[in-house]
């Protein structure tokens, strides 16, 4: 039985029975108190998860540029693809410069104009009138259209382009309409015009300083009409397409271009062939191409406009180059995606030796060679 401590209550006399533990508690016992995180350990921990932080943001923007280069990859893929159903359909490759029926006069649109049905976007095939200029009444909708698979994700969305205004000389504003998927014109061995054959060019007059002319030994040039057969070298050996979405210059139109012609387009009168025999050599000077370029340079390596800060330089690359000669190149680390003739998808790395790259340009110029 337990016992039971009595305690008498001092004022009425009276005797309670008291459990022991519901007496007070005399002995020395040390209080809890609650307090906060002190200065120095709220600084530790911001200190911990900063670390967290700076460990885990490039492993997130790695994954998130590996995603952006597969999207890249898969669209430059999707134009190769547009390229070859127009092939299947007319016979022959798109060209860089050409109007709809390839005839006498030629309208001054690039390839991705020509294969816009052949990716689902025969609304914008609808849309032009191909028998003239982009910027000849009637086609005024045309330069204000964007369409967004033909940007890289990797690139800025607004850029800087030349837009060319009616009876007024040219601008460069910022747009949405660039495109960063060029036509591989060819490559040129040397800077000589028209070069030693297989590296043929033409373009070769007094602007050719300015211009660099253009290569006609690829696949899609000014006037080409080349069918699989020349594609001699074999399709899986030949690039057709190349990423160009770096800072290489502004000297760029949207991605309805594939030259800006300066014909009488107002007035009363105004006459869209003004001046556009198609003959590259009667024009002898040659074009300022859109939405193609050759190779001439590696990766990344020239751009065609000077760095304000170092004239001797080019824009974010060690080399100034003519417009046709500017470099292929990305933002994507390490290099830039092309798409081969056959369909085909790659990235091919900055530092890829350059006398291959020629060669991949080039359809016929007897060699195979192996970019891996």
């Amino acid at each position: 039985m337990r016992r039971v401590a009595l305690q008498e209550h001092a004022t009425k006399g009276v005797r309670w029975a008291v459990h022991p533990r519901s007496l007070p508690v005399r002995r020395r016992r040390t209080r809890r108190t609650l307090r906060g995180f002190t200065l120095v350990e709220l600084l530790v921990v911001i200190a911990i998860i900063g670390i967290l932080i700076a460990l885990l943001l490039p492993a997130v923007q790695a994954a998130r540029e590996a995603a952006r280069r597969s999207q890249c990859r898969n669209s430059i893929r999707q134009l190769g693809l547009a390229a070859l159903n127009y092939e299947s359909a007319r016979k022959h490759y798109p060209s860089a410069i050409s109007n709809e029926d390839g005839g006498q006069y030629a309208s001054p649109y690039g390839y991705i104009a020509l294969c816009t049905p052949y990716f689902e976007e025969k609304n914008l095939h609808d849309l032009i009138n191909f028998n003239f200029r982009w910027d000849y009444p009637g086609n005024e909708r045309v330069p204000d259209t964007v369409i967004p698979f033909t940007k890289c994700p990797s690139q800025d969305t607004v850029e800087s382009m030349i837009v060319f205004h009616q009876d007024k000389p040219f601008t460069v504003e910022s747009g949405k309409q660039r495109a960063h998927y060029y036509a591989v014109m060819g490559a040129k061995f040397d800077d000589t015009c028209p070069g030693r054959s297989p590296w043929n060019l033409t373009g070769c007059g007094f602007e050719y300083s300015k211009r660099g002319g253009v290569a006609i030994n690829g696949i899609i040039y000014p006037a080409s009409k080349v069918r699989v057969r020349q594609v001699e070298d074999g399709t899986s050996k030949t690039f057709l397409l190349g990423e160009c979405s770096w800072d290489f210059g502004t000297v760029v139109a949207g991605w309805y271009a594939g030259e800006a012609f300066y014909g009488n387009t107002s007035g009363s009168n105004p006459d869209p062939h003004a001046y556009l025999p198609f003959e590259m050599s009667d024009v002898g000077d040659g074009f300022w191409v859109y939405n193609a370029a050759q190779i001439r340079y590696g990766i990344q390596e020239a751009s065609n406009e000077a760095d304000p800060a170092s004239p001797a330089k080019g824009m974010n690359a060690p080399i100034l180059a003519k417009h046709n000669d500017v470099s292929f190149g990305s933002k994507h680390s390490g290099g830039c995606n092309f798409c081969l003739a056959d369909g085909s998808a790659r990235f091919v790395g900055k530092n890829a030796d350059l006398l291959v790259l020629k060669k991949y340009a080039n359809r016929h110029d007897g060699s195979k060679v192996d970019l891996d």
